[in-house]
């Protein structure tokens, strides 16, 4: 894996073309099983959620970012909040995340 994060930007058109491209999948189940920080926003979640992460929570109310094991989301539209740039620094800041759960798919 030769980048240090993954971050999937939210937006109309982002989620669905990203979830039904194997190659784009498989790069960001990649990045999670490697310990990298994943971070998602407004529909970009949803790439997340349909990887089934077990044991991380995810976001799921607008305006309220959640970091969990170098997983940070924030559903809410539009731009990245402050909470959630701090949470994502944080996350690569620490660079890997070795205690994470699997992924289911």
């Amino acid at each position: 894996m030769l980048y240090d994060a993954v971050l999937l930007p939210g937006g109309p058109h982002g989620t669905p073309p990203t979830a039904a491209v194997q190659d784009a999948m498989r790069f960001v189940r990649d990045a999670y099983r490697h310990g990298k920080p994943v971070g998602a926003l407004g529909s970009g979640v949803g790439i997340l959620s349909s990887l089934e992460p077990e044991g991380i929570r995810l976001s799921a109310e607008f305006h309220h970012t959640v970091a969990d094991q170098g997983v940070v989301t924030d559903t809410s539209p539009g731009p990245a909040s402050e909470d959630f740039l701090d949470a994502f620094k944080a996350a690569l800041s620490a660079h890997r995340h070795w205690g994470r759960p699997p992924v289911r798919r």
